[in-house]
């Protein structure tokens, strides 16, 4: 099924880059900051638990709908489920404008 392969590739996709994030300068006082220590600080105080919050809501709901015969979510009526759904749509929308800002902020950097 074609919805079940993107699915894991959006998930798998924003997994990998949440780990990435750990590997990405930033700009402090006019000079880019490489050292991992420092990225690391910087990424767990900022984008760090957001990001982990939407990853985690992915894989929960990839994992667990993925096998209907489970029931994972029977508990769960269907308004609360589509509530859900409705917050993690918003959460990666502004994740998408985090991606965006800092293609901006990288191609002013190209530019300058």
């Amino acid at each position: 099924d074609i919805l079940l392969v993107m699915d894991w590739s959006t998930t798998t996709f924003w997994s990998l880059d949440l780990l990435g994030s750990f590997f990405v300068g930033f700009q402090s006082g006019g000079l880019v900051e490489l050292r991992f220590s420092k990225i690391a600080k910087r990424y767990l105080r900022t984008w760090f638990s957001f990001d982990i919050l939407i990853v985690s809501v992915d894989w929960i709901l990839l994992i667990g709908f993925m096998d209907e015969g489970a029931n994972l979510f029977g508990m769960v009526r269907v308004g609360k489920a589509f509530r859900l759904l409705r917050v993690v749509r918003m959460l990666r929308m502004l994740r998408l404008l985090k991606v965006l800002s800092t293609a901006t902020q990288f191609g002013d950097l190209l530019q300058s």
